[in-house]
């Protein structure tokens, strides 16, 4: 009995030590704002990762954004307004037409958001936002 009660204590406190659920990034996600000009395209919500050097659970949002339409200062759309704190700012050079690899990232209190340009064509570029885990600086 006594092994039975300590299992339950271990198991209890063991859940407390767990980041957000699934739940919790998706009700993040859906704080966010869609900045103008962007199109969103796809929409992705992983509870468990088969892959150790994922992170779970997440939710990733794609978007389609024309090449003209500055990423630097759109992003910050994403977590305007709400009470999400912006901890790092996108790079220099991340305006219209940015790199891939421009990135910003914000949190609210253990959970982090980051939108990154992935990909550039000479019209427009996709950016992913991630809503995962915040792990630290």
């Amino acid at each position: 009995m006594a092994v039975c009660a300590v299992s339950v204590l271990v198991a209890t406190a063991l859940a407390g030590c767990r980041g957000p659920t699934l739940a919790d990034l998706e009700a993040v996600a859906g704080d966010l704002a869609t900045p103008p000009g962007w199109d969103q395209t796809g929409d992705e919500a992983v509870a468990d990762c088969d892959d150790p050097t994922e992170s779970c659970p997440r939710v990733v949002r794609s978007y389609s954004v024309p090449g003209d339409i500055d990423f630097a200062a759109t992003s910050r759309v994403l977590v305007a307004g709400d009470d999400l704190e912006v901890t790092e700012p996108p790079l220099q050079g991340c305006g219209v037409a940015p790199e891939a690899g421009c990135s910003l990232r914000a949190r609210r209190d253990d959970v982090a958001v980051r939108a990154t340009v992935t990909d550039t064509t000479p019209d427009a570029y996709t950016v992913s936002v991630r809503v995962t885990e915040y792990v630290g600086p």
